[in-house]
């Protein structure tokens, strides 16, 4: 006898026999914004159907609770390339729609190690969701792969290793950040340049002073102004890389 609660009717077609059922339920439940629906879904992750587990973590996205980050973070390392994909792609919904719970929530499932294995994935994407969070966790075991990354072929990826290098703070990472300035991204020399500044290494100020002189973009000389009037004057580190974010924004 089918229920009369429709949403107990579709966390039961989660059972279903039918492959097709279950990813039908699972694209439903995840649009309802319930938390109550985590575990449900959680229950069914397994699925023998690779489209269902796809479906199921794209819910597990949308629902964007916190409680569903250490399955996904499992996720990274499975054999399924889509999986990990879809994986990543909703563990960065999740920490953008609670980044305080989220980042709680990953301390707490000591993921680290996953997240460096994670940024040798063929995928970008996962790469850069790992990247991003393996700076917001202040993981400094992980500064010589951050360092490495900074030669990834993706501009993104590039991106955010400069960024998380500069949370980190990372002086082993000067060398590397001061090759991005020669990047061909506009945005990748903003980030080596944000990184730099969060540093405050005074050894990269010849090399900032070029480009304060002599960047194509305005934009970027005179961040490379900004940069160099805070590190001389002792003031780099905190505080620096908002300031310069918005001097770029405002010359752009």
């Amino acid at each position: 006898m089918a229920s009369d609660d429709p949403l107990a009717t579709f966390i039961a077609q989660l059972k279903s026999p039918d492959s097709s059922a279950r990813a039908d339920a699972a694209i439903f439940l995840g649009k309802l914004g319930d938390e109550s629906l985590v575990e449900p879904l959680l229950d069914v992750l397994d699925d023998e159907s690779d489209y269902v587990r796809d479906c199921v973590v794209t819910a597990l996205g949308e629902l964007g609770s916190v409680r569903a980050l250490p399955a996904l973070l499992d996720l990274l390392g499975h054999k399924n390339p889509h999986l990990r994909t879809g994986a990543a792609q909703a563990i960065d919904t999740i920490y953008k729609h609670a980044p305080e719970a989220s980042l709680a929530a990953l301390k707490d499932a000591q993921p680290v190690p996953r997240l460096i294995d994670a940024t040798r994935d063929p995928s970008p994407l996962v790469v850069d969701v790992a990247v991003f969070l393996l700076g917001e966790l202040q993981a400094e075991e992980a500064v010589n792969t951050l360092c490495g990354l900074l030669q990834h072929e993706a501009p993104m990826v590039r991106a955010d290793a400069a960024a998380a290098l500069g949370q980190l703070k990372a002086t082993q990472a000067v060398p590397g950040l001061i090759k991005l300035l020669d990047d061909e991204h506009e945005q990748i020399r903003q980030c080596a340049l944000e990184a730099l500044a969060e540093i405050g290494d005074p050894s990269c100020l010849p090399r900032i002073k070029q480009v304060a002189d002599s960047d194509q973009s305005p934009a970027i000389r005179h961040a490379a102004r900004t940069v160099l009037k805070q590190l001389k004057s002792g003031r780099g580190g905190s505080g620096l890389f908002g300031k310069l974010r918005g001097a770029f924004q405002q010359k752009k």
